[in-house]
């Protein structure tokens, strides 16, 4: 792996609207207009895929401006450099799309205040409880165009994963990109027809309140005194205790286990670092689209081996047993994301993905599944020492156990 690459990047979803109020106190935001617990889960495993480190890349998007006004959207904030805009060019497309880098400095925190900026209609409401600290890198005097991006004709190594979350969830906001990925939308925006600001020339106003978000911490809420369904309000209405996580020795939401599976998978535990033993952790991120029509995996993980070249790791989690049946064929989905997860990173690495080692997270296997299992993910020459890690959740977390499935 090149010694330049960038360690991994996001695209968050803004709208002319919140970016200035996230510019100013160096956050990344995400809405929280949400009505069920698996949901809250969902945006938790998104954030939960940060790093610090890591770089941000706001795509503004058109939303309408409050109360029927126009709104200004130039950020007094960067007034003493006069070389900042939103809105560059005269047509319609040039006013939305990508307007600079920012690096994450910290862990996501759960912060329901509203916050504003110096224009009267900036505002990031209180439902956007769900953000993460970042600091300006450098600011672009004109955005690039979305439209631009959309329209690159190689969709093989080009800047694949925002095209794809863009079409599959336009109301998630924040999607996780390659180091491969990032230095390429990197290349695009520094090679645009415009200059920019060095972050180090920008003032800001950084708020770090708020608890750190770790589902680690909420292993133990059961539906045991808490409301079913997300009050009225979404985020803004809830704390941190009122979210259910856990169903008797299970997560209670599949999206419950993949937030605890991308906030732990590099944090040192036995079992993940057996997995990880072949190399180098890259790069990895929950739910990867690998299809236009939605289909998409749980998990996935590079490793650049001794040699240079790659291992995937695509992790397939299932909160109750993996099944194998007329309407459930789950061993054939696994086999599936396998083989295109070495296609799709080998269009991103500088080398070559060498091989994959398909992995599944769940609490158990049926007997159907146990059968066909080992014929199907050893089928591929590539194929190595698929592995099937069960989980169990204990008062006092996760236990989990790892058998290479023969």
């Amino acid at each position: 792996m090149s010694g330049d690459l960038p360690p991994g990047g996001h695209v968050s979803t803004a709208n002319k609207r919140t970016y200035p109020v996230m510019a100013k106190h160096g956050c990344l935001a995400t809405y929280g207009g949400v009505t069920y617990w698996s949901s809250v889960q969902d945006l938790f495993s998104d954030v939960l895929s940060t790093r610090p480190g890591q770089l941000v890349f706001f795509n503004l998007t058109k939303t309408e401006p409050l109360s029927g006004h126009d709104l200004d959207v130039k950020s007094e904030f960067l007034e003493p450099t006069n070389a900042f805009s939103f809105c560059g060019g005269t047509d319609e497309r040039g006013k939305y799309g990508y307007t600079g880098i920012y690096r994450i400095t910290g862990r996501p925190r759960f912060d329901p205040h509203e916050l504003t900026g110096d224009d009267e209609n900036a505002t990031l409401e209180s439902d956007y409880a769900i953000r993460v600290p970042i600091e300006p890198v450098r600011i672009y005097a004109d955005v690039y165009p979305e439209w631009k991006l959309l329209d690159v004709q190689d969709t093989t190594s080009d800047v694949w994963q925002p095209r794809f979350r863009k079409f599959l969830q336009s109301a998630k906001s924040l999607a996780s990109m390659t180091p491969w990925e990032t230095q390429r939308l990197i290349r695009m925006l520094d090679d645009g027809p415009h200059s920019w600001i060095d972050g180090d020339d920008i003032e800001t106003s950084p708020r770090r309140e708020g608890a750190v978000i770790s589902m680690t911490d909420l292993l133990n809420q059961t539906s045991d005194g808490r409301q079913s369904t997300v009050p009225d309000g979404g985020l803004s209405a809830i704390s941190l205790d009122d979210i259910i996580v856990k169903d008797g020795d299970q997560f209670k939401y599949e999206k419950g286990l993949e937030a605890w599976w991308v906030e732990n998978f590099d944090s040192g535990r036995e079992v993940f670092e057996a997995l990880l033993a072949a190399g180098d952790l890259i790069w990895f991120s929950n739910y990867i689209p690998a299809t236009s029509s939605g289909t998409a995996l749980d998990g996935l993980a590079l490793l650049e081996k001794p040699n240079g070249k790659y291992r995937a790791i695509p992790v397939e989690m299932k909160r109750g047993n993996v099944k194998e049946t007329p309407g459930r064929r789950e061993v054939e989905q696994l086999y599936r994301y396998s083989v295109w997860a070495k296609e799709f990173l080998g269009n991103k690495v500088d080398t070559a993905v060498e091989d994959v080692r398909p992995v599944y997270l769940a609490a158990g296997m049926n007997r159907s599944a146990s059968a066909k299992a080992p014929d199907l993910l050893t089928s591929e020459s590539y194929f190595v020492d698929p592995t099937f890690v069960e989980y169990t959740l204990e008062r006092d977390g996760v236990h989990l156990n790892s058998t290479i499935i023969r």
